[in-house]
This record gives C-alpha cells, sequence and structure tokens, in this order.
C-alpha cells in the first residue's frame, strides 16, 4: 500500500513528463462555438479545474458533463474534451460516442482502452498519459495534459504550466501540510468549503476522502453557502470539522472561517497564495490526496481498494447491456 501514497509524493515526475506528452491525431481549429469536458470521478475533477479557467479566459460557453447524455443545445460547432484514464469510462464513452454523431469535434485523454481505440478510428485529437495509477492518484497527468491539449486546439488557458508544476517539488512541505488536515479531520466527518473559484478543490478533497479513507465528507461552496449551509452549523451536534481554503484578500473567505469559529466548530484554514490558480490546485490537490492516504493507512484501510465502485460499474454493465 506505501506505493500507492508514492504515486502522490512522486507528482513532480508525473507533471514534468505530463508536459512531454505528444498530441496524435487531427487537430481541430477555432472558432467554436462552445466547449463541454466530459469525464467522471478521479478523471472528472479535470473539467471542474477546466471550467473556472475558461469561464475567466473564454468568450464562448462552457459546460461540464458528469452523466450518460449531452444537453440538447451541445452540437455541431461545439469542441469536447473527454477525460477518462482507464478509457473504459461508460457515462464518458456514451457522452462520445453521441457527440461525434451530432458532429461535435472531439478530443481524447486516457491511459488506453477504448477511448483511446475510438480516437484512432475516428482520427481525433488525443494524449495517451502513462497507464499504472488509480484515476485519482494520477491527476497531475490528466489535468496538464488537457490543458496541453485545449492550447494545441487553439484554446490555451494557461500560459506557463511549466513554472505551475514547481509547488510539488516540496514533498516534505506537502506531507507536513497533510499532516495538520489528518489531525483537523481524525474522528470527525470534514466538511470542505471553498469559494466558487476554488470550488475544484472542496470536491477533490471530499473525493479523496470517501475514496482513499472510505469515510463519508461533505464540499461547500461560497457564497451560495451563506445562504442555506450556514445555518445547519447552529445545531451541529454529530463530530464534524471545517476545512476551509482560504485565498488570500478574500474576505468572505475570512468571514465563513471566523463565523464557524466563533460558533464553536473546529476549524482547519488551509492558505491559499491565489497568484497561480492551476498551481494552488495542484499543490492543494497533493496534500488533500497525501492526508487522505495516509490517514487511510492509520486506519488500517487498503487506500486502493474501491469495492463499492465496482459494484456500480458491474451495475451499470448490466443495465446497459455492456461487454
Amino acid at each position: 500500500m506505501g506505493e500507492f501514497l508514492n504515486d502522490y509524493y512522486n507528482w513532480f515526475t508525473q507533471a514534468v513528463k505530463a508536459l512531454e506528452y505528444s498530441v496524435h491525431g487531427r487537430v481541430w481549429e477555432p472558432p467554436y462555438k462552445g466547449l463541454v469536458v466530459v469525464g467522471m470521478g478521479g478523471s472528472g475533477i479535470v473539467g471542474d479545474v477546466v471550467y473556472v479557467l475558461a469561464t475567466e479566459v473564454l468568450d464562448i460557453p462552457v459546460t461540464i458533463v458528469k452523466d450518460f447524455t449531452l444537453p440538447k443545445w451541445v452540437g455541431e460547432g461545439w469542441l469536447m474534451i473527454a477525460v477518462s484514464y482507464s478509457g473504459n469510462t461508460m457515462e464518458t464513452l456514451h457522452v462520445v460516442k453521441e457527440g461525434i454523431s451530432k458532429g461535435v469535434k472531439a478530443a481524447a485523454i486516457a491511459s488506453g482502452g477504448r477511448l483511446i481505440e475510438l480516437a484512432v478510428k475516428e482520427e481525433l485529437p488525443y494524449i495517451q498519459v502513462d497507464s499504472g495509477y488509480a484515476p485519482r492518484s494520477a491527476f497531475p497527468a490528466l489535468l496538464l495534459s488537457t490543458l496541453k491539449l485545449l492550447k494545441e486546439l487553439g484554446l490555451g488557458l494557461h500560459n506557463d504550466l511549466k513554472n505551475s508544476i514547481n509547488v510539488l517539488r516540496n514533498r516534505e512541505r506537502a506531507d507536513a501540510l497533510a499532516e495538520e488536515v489528518i489531525k483537523a479531520v481524525a474522528g470527525r466527518i470534514p466538511f470542505f468549503i471553498a469559494s466558487t473559484k476554488y470550488y475544484p478543490l472542496a470536491v477533490r478533497a471530499k473525493n479523496e476522502f470517501n475514496e482513499n479513507a472510505k469515510v463519508l465528507a461533505k464540499a461547500e461552496v461560497v457564497p451560495e453557502w451563506g445562504h442555506n449551509d450556514i445555518v445547519g452549523w447552529e445545531g451541529w451536534r454529530e463530530p464534524v470539522a471545517a476545512i476551509v481554503f482560504k485565498e488570500a484578500g478574500n474576505e468572505i473567505m475570512k468571514f465563513v472561517a471566523d463565523h464557524l469559529k466563533a460558533s464553536g466548530v473546529p476549524v482547519k484554514d488551509l492558505e491559499i497564495d491565489g497568484s497561480d490558480y492551476v498551481g494552488d490546485v495542484l499543490k492543494w490537490s497533493q496534500v488533500v490526496g497525501i492526508a487522505s492516504v495516509k490517514f487511510a493507512l492509520e486506519l488500517g484501510i487498503d487506500p486502493r481498494v474501491t469495492k463499492s465502485i465496482s459494484r456500480y460499474k458491474a451495475f451499470l454493465k448490466s443495465l446497459l447491456k455492456l461487454d
């Protein structure tokens, strides 16, 4: 199980290699009517990050699909980026095939599987990342490859990825921060709270603790948090902890942390620099990933195994009568 933890410790090496991957197949060219990013789970979180970046940079509609079907209004002239680490994610494959039938310009990121086979057959642009990881531990490869592919297709969202990955060099610092997170969540249900801009981090943290440590966790997004969830804390009774991603200069997130502390809630602030969005996401995703794996190991749990997800996939395969 220790080798799985090393997958997170070695994210810098993984990231460097990701920037060197080749783009295969044809190259689509703008203009595009819109951008849709498709993916589930550890692959799907890439879409959340791309969505935030794209909505601040692009002047076309951007949407995410974590489902079996495309919105009706996504069609010819749209660009689709499909991310599936295994290349066999049923929901993603279904959406890609639908998109191709509707004239969408599809592109793919995967380590192999049916998605790469489809990309080769249809002459779609694609990047094939290294295999051998769990999708969640391959996050740098998936995110950086997606951003690289988008740039190749005329939609550059970030100009200095080589600089952004430097936050992954300091393994000792990441490990120390992970220990702080573990201390904060031990014996408690973690609530990860972030602003709309950093909501992918809250979702990522929740997902990591779900999959690796097999614990319940929740993600909340501010400012929506201030119109519903904030009231729930008035009567909190369970052993809970609030983990607040607090970017520099955001007075609303400071209010969130201060309000919860005043309510007697155990709060852990995770300070986000805010100067490099991709760097922030990579850094704190590594921290919560390490924390979730080490927490699992402390509990005597194998972080690699996700029995319930396997059961769900088997159910889908039977339901959809797939081979």
